[in-house]
């Protein structure tokens, strides 16, 4: 019997959306079950860097996405004397053709990812509704799926994607197992939105005070009209306490006052790391959230289930074609894993240098990195594997974008050459005899 669609998305996050997208691109039968009956209205993630730009572009969104966004061009990590600790310049060109750093409004660009999916009529959107079950048998796997109304659905599908982040159903059904790496630490996240979004609110762009009487994260805009604030609980405060409005006005006094804007959100988040022990079994695979935790002090957590989703589809679409066979899979675990725990190693690592409460513990950190002693953050992990050459030192490293003409075509590489593999030459001959081998093969 043919499966009712060849990919289910589980979870209507941004990475449920992008895996949702890129495989219905691909002209594939794409369902989606949220448990939300709407779009989450309110900001989680608030940065993303050019390589995820890179990824909406491949979406579709990134044009419309970049004008409601704010580069960011510098990160400082402060001491409580204000003397800087860490400095992260993001004011360089990137080989990716967008700018470094993006601060952005959640909700802005999820509205943008669901339009893009949901324009495409091979794709079915079922909000409101909780899969409870799934089982697979056959290289299919038969999922059953719960409304709030009491209605209940059975469907089969060819290949099931876990987007359904950290509690993840999907996880459980296929009974992978979850590594706590041991990070753990509650922060207060605050987004408020000034009554004049042209306001001078006397902060750094982006910024980290490691403060040990009350570390703090802190962000001029996320979008153009929004704010940001993070203050870590320390010993003894309670949730409740925390997340009460006069509370957080006293922690804001030193920035804007309660008649100079509304607070959007205010939540106690508890930030882990952690990793699933597999990111497959059989036709179930993992994705963001669902295969990996991290701390958000690098940025990478949506980052990182993005490139998820990019490695996953372009694979699932060819073994869907069955251009190739379905241990082309294995490779997706072979060549994330390792590239996003290097990144959680960097998160935690990060999160250690500002997670101090101690004011001794504070003193010999700041010593420490104010001498000069302590080695700058390790460059961003490259991506190995099978299908990378393994002495090659570009291998698994970013290949270029820029402004390109062919023909009378112009624009971004990827938009002009469009998706998928290319074969970059200088050599001439060379060129002919491969585009001459590719007609042959496409004239079989």
């Amino acid at each position: 019997m043919t499966p009712a669609f060849d990919v289910v998305v589980l979870g209507y996050g941004p990475v449920g959306h992008v895996m949702a997208a890129l495989m219905a691109q691909a002209g594939w039968r794409v369902g989606v079950f949220a448990r939300q009956a709407g779009l989450y209205p309110l900001p989680r993630i608030g940065h993303l860097n050019h390589e995820v730009m890179r990824v909406l572009q491949a979406v579709g969104i990134a044009a419309a996405f970049e004008k409601d966004a704010c580069v960011c061009r510098t990160y400082d990590w402060v001491n409580a004397a204000g003397q800087v600790l860490i400095h992260f310049d993001w004011d360089k060109p990137e080989i990716t053709g967008w700018s470094p750093h993006y601060l952005f409004y959640q909700p802005d660009m999820d509205v943008l990812l669901a339009g893009e999916v949901e324009r495409h009529s091979n794709v079915q959107v079922l909000r409101g509704w909780e899969c409870r079950s799934a089982v697979e048998a056959g290289h299919t796997v038969t999922l059953e799926c719960h409304a709030g109304s009491g209605e209940v659905r059975r469907l089969t599908t060819r290949f099931l994607i876990g987007a359904d982040g950290a509690n993840s159903f999907t996880r459980s059904a296929a009974g992978i197992a979850w590594t706590d790496l041991g990070f753990q630490a509650d922060w207060l996240i605050v987004d408020y939105r000034p009554h004049d979004p042209d306001s001078d609110i006397p902060m750094p762009e982006a910024g980290q005070i490691c403060d040990p009487a009350r570390p703090t994260s802190l962000f001029r805009r996320i979008g153009h009209k929004h704010c940001r604030w993070e203050f870590m609980l320390l010993p003894g405060e309670m949730r409740e306490e925390m997340e009460r409005p006069e509370r957080i006005w006293a922690l804001l006094s030193p920035w804007v006052k309660p008649e100079d804007g509304i607070l959007v959100r205010q939540a106690v988040y508890t930030f882990r790391s952690g990793l699933a022990s597999t990111w497959r079994c059989g036709s179930m695979l993992l994705v963001g959230d669902a295969a990996h935790l991290m701390p958000p002090f690098l940025g990478q957590g949506m980052g990182s289930g993005f490139r998820d989703a990019l490695n996953l589809a372009w694979k699932l679409d060819l073994v869907l074609r069955t251009d190739a066979a379905d241990t082309l899979l294995d490779t997706y675990e072979e060549e994330r894993k390792p590239h996003v725990a290097a990144i959680i190693e960097q998160a935690v690592a990060l999160g250690r240098v500002v997670c101090v409460s101690g004011p001794a513990e504070a003193a010999l950190r700041d010593a420490a990195l104010l001498s000069g002693d302590v080695p700058p953050p390790p460059p961003f992990p490259t991506v190995s594997g099978r299908l990378f050459a393994q002495h090659d030192e570009l291998a698994g490293t970013l290949a270029p974008q820029s402004v390109v003409r062919v023909g009378t075509a112009e624009g971004m590489f990827d938009d002009v050459m469009g998706r998928g593999w290319k074969i970059l030459t200088f050599d001439a001959v060379l060129a002919r005899r491969l585009q001459g081998t590719t007609e042959s093969r496409q004239n079989r």
